[in-house]
């Protein structure tokens, strides 16, 4: 069953975290708004192609790797690369959310957020221009979990060129706990597509809820 909008499980390019989430929250009163999604989220939650911790290299997701920061940076930068013409990227997308706690799929509740934010906004661009990217929010929602996000908000697919667009994704007038604060998802082009590249590399940088 999913547990996202987009499948379940996970797994890090660089430090693979644990597959149990953290009980022991370090901080446990409403999120101000505005804040910095990477203060308070960790992007655990890898889904689709990028679920097989076997193959950690089908998706590779650095930080502070961008090759310029967007013009409004804010917390991490994250420099992304999904190997979606690889001959083992057999689930035709891959995804990835900002959780908390991390790993977090619904065995443990999310955040509380203070009323008042209007959307998550921040800065997106490709490394070749022409990339597709969808953005979401919330959407962690496996009902035999314990937990549930209270939202979920996807954007229409984003062509990106290679300098940094911003983006805003607008949120619901209310809303409370939240699993997963942000997430991408990138489709596998059709097998035979002319001209599609082997790889889909982009950057993210400056991801808040304001």
């Amino acid at each position: 069953m999913s547990r996202s909008l987009f499948g379940s499980g996970f797994a890090l390019a660089v430090i693979v975290a644990a597959c149990t989430p953290d009980p022991s929250p370090a901080f446990t009163a409403p999120l101000p708004v505005p804040f910095t999604v990477s203060d308070y989220f960790a992007p655990t939650g890898y889904e689709g192609d990028g679920a097989n911790v076997e193959d950690v290299t089908l998706v590779t997701m650095v930080t502070e790797i961008c090759p310029t920061r967007s013009p409004t940076p804010l917390g991490d930068c994250y420099s992304i690369t999904y190997r979606d013409g690889a001959f083992d990227a057999t689930q035709g997308f891959a995804a990835v959310v900002w959780q908390y706690p991390g790993n977090n799929f619904g065995a443990y509740a999310g955040h509380a957020v203070s009323p008042g934010a209007k959307a998550v906004t921040g800065w997106i661009r490709g490394a070749a221009g022409g990339e597709k990217v969808t953005l979401q929010v919330g959407g962690t929602n496996d009902p035999t979990q314990a937990y549930q996000d209270s939202l979920t908000v996807q954007s229409s697919p984003i062509t990106l060129t290679t300098d940094w667009q911003s983006f805003s994704i607008p949120l619901p007038s209310t809303y409370s706990q939240v699993l997963s604060a942000f997430g991408w998802v990138v489709k596998a082009p059709v097998p035979g597509t002319p001209g599609a590249p082997p790889s889909v590399s982009f950057y993210l940088d400056g991801i808040q809820w304001q």
